[in-house]
């Protein structure tokens, strides 16, 4: 028990220090953390939380393209460039993730070319301190 724990720890602490070096965003399990408000990413259409529960936790699947399907694990949809969720993934819910240098990301969606924004939904053309988000990963 001791021994998972640990390796558990050392496991998240390497993440933690490859993603604080704005490194490339990776398939897995996180909660999506806006750097401004501090609130996360939810399964309710253009909302935030202020708290990283089973709603707030999201999968994120790389493509060949470099881009990313987001999948809300509780609501089982993927997060499209409206701020709604869709049940598949297409076009317009791909997600490019521009690290920012300080362990953020601006996520931008391909359809629209528009930055995630603070209110949960894609309609910034630019990327301000308000469309900033960081990853939380999540262990199983």
């Amino acid at each position: 028990m001791i021994k998972h724990s640990i390796l558990s720890r050392i496991f998240l602490l390497a993440i933690l220090l490859s993603l604080a070096r704005g490194a490339e965003a990776s398939d897995g399990v996180f909660c999506i953390q806006n750097t401004a408000s501090g609130n996360f990413l939810s399964d309710a259409d253009h909302d935030l939380w202020d708290l990283c529960s089973s709603g707030e936790k999201w999968s994120l699947t790389r493509h060949p393209e470099g881009l990313y399907c987001l999948k809300n694990n509780f609501a089982r949809r993927y997060l499209g460039a409206d701020g709604l969720l869709v049940p598949t993934c297409g076009r317009g819910q791909l997600w490019e993730f521009i690290p920012e240098g300080d362990g953020s990301y601006c996520i931008k969606n391909r359809a629209t070319a528009k930055h995630l924004g603070e209110s949960a939904t894609a309609a910034q053309q630019s990327c301000g301190q308000a469309e900033r988000w960081s990853l939380i990963p999540i262990l199983s």
